[in-house]
């Protein structure tokens, strides 16, 4: 039997050698079927990168095709440790979540997601994910020497998240005041600023996996760019931190 925390709906995994004597595994039966990504064989590593761990993060959120809702809360919440060393997932984490102020989602919202209203009817709220998700950068002993967020675009570490800790009254965390927006470092290094996933990786020649919009999915895809750009001996640098109120 698999060990449970609450009604969370999580990939909770520690799949590394290292992590091995303290596997951990929450996850609702849905979620449970879904795999790490598998990668090819590793090419050379290149040294000069700065970062050993790269948390590849991407959030979903309650929408609409006519008005955008308000609030607007996180309903998906995934992240991928990429591990530069390895060239591999080597831990995941995973929830969907139940929004408050508006639990019913809309037809745009289901489509654009993939999301249904019974994966969010029986998830936990955003405050025991947070909690949650806490736990796990504990676990995965996080540090900003080491590690470092990714995301594609600023949307999720800048707009999104302060929001919802605003909403839900909880307090951010200095982990995730920092990040790499991939598609600065896309720009940098490639000499184009990217429209999206899709776009950096029909550039790089890479196959797109999932559905757009899936959060999981888009960690996924997101991983597959930070492996080719590593493979291709690009330094990821942070491009971002979370700029204060005034």
């Amino acid at each position: 039997m698999k060990p449970h925390l609450g009604s969370s709906v999580h990939i909770f995994k520690q799949i590394s050698r290292h992590y091995n004597s303290s596997k951990v595994l929450l996850a609702s039966p849905k979620s449970a079927k879904k795999k790490l990504p598998r990668y090819l064989p590793p090419n050379p590593i290149n040294h000069q990168q700065k970062y050993d761990y790269f948390f590849i993060l991407d959030f979903e959120a309650t929408c609409d095709d006519t008005e955008k809702p308000e609030p607007q809360e996180i309903i998906e919440h995934a992240c991928l440790r990429f591990n530069r060393k390895k060239l591999e997932v080597d831990s995941a984490f995973h929830s969907y979540i139940r929004p408050v102020a508006h639990p019913q989602l809309t037809p745009f919202c289901v489509q654009l997601t993939g999301i249904i209203q019974e994966d969010i009817d029986k998830a936990p709220t955003f405050d025991e994910v947070w909690s949650d998700f806490r736990l796990w950068l504990r676990s995965c002993k996080f540090s900003k020497d080491s590690s470092i967020f990714v995301t594609s675009g600023n949307w999720d570490l800048q707009y999104m998240l302060p929001h919802q800790l605003n909403y839900s009254q909880l307090q951010p965390v200095d982990d995730l005041k920092q990040w790499i927006d991939l598609k600065k470092a896309f720009c940098k290094h490639y000499g184009r600023f990217p429209f999206g996933i899709k776009d950096m990786l029909k550039t790089l020649k890479l196959p797109h996996l999932g559905k757009l919009h899936n959060g999981y999915d888009d960690c996924t895809n997101i991983v597959n760019i930070v492996k080719h750009m590593i493979e291709d001996n690009k330094i990821l640098d942070q491009t971002d931190q979370l700029k204060e109120p005034e």
